[in-house]
């Protein structure tokens, strides 16, 4: 398990390159509203933005992290993905978690969108993975399979 700390520093990488994306699509008055804190119980770092934010920023993500799993999709994840989603309980709908394999030069992240029930607000946050996964050598379970998994 990565330490508080490292955990900090590799996810802050990603706040930057967000950070980046934003000041190159002339936004920057996104990025001035976020405002990042640590959550110890996840041991990710987490922003809250008002919902006119949201596609903004969710354009941003989709275009930097491969990887998108649903509410529809979850259950094809590999495993090792699955149980990492777990602390996070089931998805709804507009929920969606975000994931990136680590590289040689950069470290596997997890971000999550979480829109809030009343729908004004959003939070998303974003740490790093435990395991390396390659969805090209992925096989989804049958459907059989599932059921009981």
């Amino acid at each position: 398990m990565p330490t508080e700390q490292s955990t900090k520093d590799k996810s802050q990488l990603l706040v930057t390159k967000i950070e980046l994306a934003f000041n190159t699509i002339n936004q920057p008055r996104v990025t001035s509203d976020l405002e990042w804190e640590w959550d110890a119980k996840h041991q990710v770092i987490l922003t809250h933005f008002a919902r006119n934010f949201a596609q903004d920023i969710l354009t941003v993500v989709e275009r930097n992290v491969p990887d998108t799993w649903h509410s529809k999709n979850i259950k094809k994840a590999p495993n090792s993905l699955r149980e990492q989603f777990t602390p996070y309980g089931k998805l709804s709908t507009e929920q969606k978690i975000f994931t990136m394999s680590a590289t040689k030069e950069s470290p596997g992240l997890i971000l999550i969108w979480w829109p809030w029930g009343h729908g004004n607000t959003y939070s998303l946050r974003i740490g790093l993975l435990d395991t390396q996964y390659d969805l090209a050598n992925h096989a989804p379970q049958p459907w059989w399979q599932r059921l009981f998994s």
